[in-house]
């Protein structure tokens, strides 16, 4: 049943997205077969990676594997909480079946809380401070911070402290999500389908990596390690958006 619900709703977002959504922006002066003003299109691989080599800042092809490696790191901590959150209060903190589906629920609010808040931040941020590094500033202490807190969610024990900690992490990261996807589709330009079809395949292998080796990880290092190795990851994803600047819009 909980299947055929699912798939009901999205066939219904489907329905309403077909009939709805655009094929461009309102107010675009370039709809797609307007091909008035083309000097910002690259015609080829090749042009877009030279169009915009200047000195001391990188092309969009260079910003786009910066941006996916980054991707990439992101997912692995989250798919590590999809996964595996529930088993680590259930059975690693023994707190039981049912505390550990609350306190993983719990995480999850967290990260849809800190999606919305980082979509809003994402248009606050780069208006006030500039775009580059503007664009790179959230999603880089998101990911920081995010990193750190999952580290002291392992270095404690009191299951109420770790709770909190995951959840603000579990927050903090998912406010890189939108600036993840903006700087991902502006980067590809007009080609921005396929520049975010690049990041979200090549970047979710980070994801699908995470539940596989977490537990062998933990064979080794224990459940904590296993953790603390995300935390790790994560931390050395964040300083990968200060190679990334999509350009002008």
């Amino acid at each position: 049943m909980l299947f055929r619900s699912a798939g009901i709703l999205t066939a219904l977002v489907t329905l309403v997205w077909g009939l709805f959504s655009q094929g461009h922006p309102v107010g675009d002066a370039h709809a797609p077969g307007d091909h008035g003003d083309s000097a910002d299109v690259p015609s080829s691989p090749s042009e877009l990676e030279s169009s915009e080599s200047v000195a001391g800042v990188p092309n969009r092809t260079a910003s786009l594997v910066f941006l996916t490696l980054a991707y990439a790191a992101y997912s692995y901590c989250q798919y590590l909480f999809f996964s595996w959150s529930q088993y680590y209060f259930d059975t690693v903190l023994q707190l039981g079946t049912d505390v550990g589906r609350r306190n993983s629920t719990i995480t999850l609010l967290g990260m849809a809380a800190g999606m919305v808040a980082g979509g809003w931040l994402a248009d606050l941020v780069p208006s006030r401070i500039g775009r580059f590094p503007g664009k790179s500033l959230l999603p880089l202490a998101g990911m920081v911070a995010s990193g750190l807190l999952l580290l002291a969610g392992v270095s404690v024990t009191d299951p109420n402290a770790v709770l909190v900690c995951f959840t603000l992490s579990m927050a903090a990261l998912a406010t890189c999500e939108s600036p993840f996807w903006v700087n991902g589709v502006a980067l590809g330009r007009r080609r921005g389908g396929l520049s975010g079809a690049i990041l979200n395949t090549v970047g979710n292998a980070g994801g699908l990596v995470a539940p596989i080796v977490t537990p062998l990880f933990s064979d080794h290092i224990g459940w904590r390690g296993s953790l603390a190795v995300a935390s790790v990851v994560c931390l050395l994803g964040a300083p990968l958006w200060l190679n990334v600047d999509p350009g002008d819009d």
